[in-house]
């Protein structure tokens, strides 16, 4: 794993696993939409095979996310840090700012919206991209040097 003071660190970037439907959500707050069980296999699945990656752990507001993150986050035994700037809508340009400001191997976890406008905003820059894909429990692991993403790999969604 590399650090801050050397050629650099990197950022997971994980789109939440798989919740329950929008449409038959009943509660009257779609963030607090839990995830499935398939989702929770994958969160699992997920803090399995990234656990030994990251110091630290970022989460979305929003239930889902949190709830993708949790067993990542007990793996490591560290606190979720909640940042709303995560949230579903949330302001890509702002999360690629602090993308890049960070100075160590964090697990991010988001929305799909986000994701998607954090990796376009990639590919515009011309940053060399390997392997695509926005599923959900899909994790883009990001090498930062010098507080610049300097590449971007896609692995899909674990099986769960």
């Amino acid at each position: 794993m590399m650090g801050p003071m050397d050629d650099g660190h990197s950022i997971l970037l994980i789109r939440h696993a798989k919740a329950g439907s929008r449409s038959t959500w009943d509660g009257d707050d779609d963030s607090q939409r839990p995830l499935t069980p398939k989702g929770q296999r994958q969160a699992e699945a997920l803090a399995a095979r990234w656990h030994d990656r990251v110091t630290a752990v970022q989460s979305s507001p929003f239930l889902r996310c949190v709830e993708t993150i949790t067993p990542l986050a007990a793996r490591v035994g560290v606190e979720i840090e909640v940042l709303p700037m995560l949230a579903e809508g949330g302001y890509w340009p702002s999360v690629l700012e602090h993308l890049e400001a960070t100075t160590a191997s964090v697990a991010v976890c988001t929305h799909g919206d986000v994701l998607g406008d954090v990796v376009r905003a990639l590919e515009r820059r011309s940053v060399p991209i390997t392997g695509y894909g926005g599923e959900k429990a899909c994790v883009w692991e990001l090498t930062v040097v010098a507080h610049e993403i300097r590449a971007a790999r896609h692995h899909p969604a674990p099986e769960a």
